[in-house]
């Protein structure tokens, strides 16, 4: 890639919040049967990341910044209007958990990648004393 190229290290913070209906099999704790629910799902997540990330001047107003980072995440999933709560979600495999919706509180390692385009606006100019 042609122009000048800029290397540099960086944070980033992150923060979502969503809410949407859901539907899974949960077993009994009583019977033992399996049963098929629909509920509402509220997830706040939020993280950190160091990121590693090279920045070049394609042309005279436009850049290009590649970048790759690792972090932690911390996930927080409600369940709503559900009939049994105390259920827990059923599986054939005990070792596959329904991990996007699974309620509860967990921390998470999170690794992020990211191509970025930019267009230079202006430059920005010195302000010399009078």
């Amino acid at each position: 890639m042609k122009g000048k190229r800029l290397f540099y290290l960086g944070t980033k913070l992150f923060y979502n919040k969503i809410n949407y209906a859901s539907k899974n099999l949960f077993e009994n704790k009583i019977t033992s049967e399996e049963y098929e629910e629909k509920y509402f799902i509220r997830k706040s997540v939020y993280g950190a990341n160091i990121t590693s990330e090279v920045e070049w001047r394609l042309f005279p107003k436009i850049i290009l910044n590649i970048n790759a980072g690792i972090g932690l995440r911390v996930k927080n999933v409600r369940h709503y209007q559900r009939l049994r709560p105390e259920d827990n979600f059923y599986s054939v495999d005990v070792l596959a958990e329904n991990v996007r919706d699974k309620k509860g509180n967990y921390v998470l390692p999170d690794m992020a990648i990211g191509i970025k385009i930019g267009y230079v606006i202006d430059r920005i100019k010195k302000v010399q004393d009078n």
